[in-house]
């Protein structure tokens, strides 16, 4: 299991820190998972492509501690993200633009 805190990837503006390599595709999948699962008003839809296996959409789902846990169906990779909060991938009350 992952045990992910998002703000480990961002720098000091708050975008995503790793600039290639496999930090970099780990932290733009987080960031999928949060923007994915924080949409409280996105219709049903699939979760990101799993980096592990690259084949399946993950399952996203909240905790009531406010932790977002995925898992692949496909590879049974899993994990959770907590301190998503306030980030940019935070969609829980609408879009950047709203």
């Amino acid at each position: 299991m992952y045990v992910i805190d998002a703000r480990h990837f961002l720098n000091d503006k708050g975008d995503i820190g790793p600039v290639r390599g496999p930090a970099r595709k780990l932290a733009e999948f987080v960031t999928a998972v949060v923007a994915h699962e924080s949409n409280f008003d996105r219709p049903e839809s699939p979760g990101p492509v799993c980096f592990k296996c690259r084949k399946s959409p993950v399952d996203t789902a909240m905790t009531e501690a406010q932790t977002i846990v995925w898992l692949c169906p496909r590879c049974a990779i899993d994990g959770s993200v907590s301190n998503w909060e306030g980030t940019f991938w935070d969609l829980s009350h609408g879009s950047p633009s709203d």
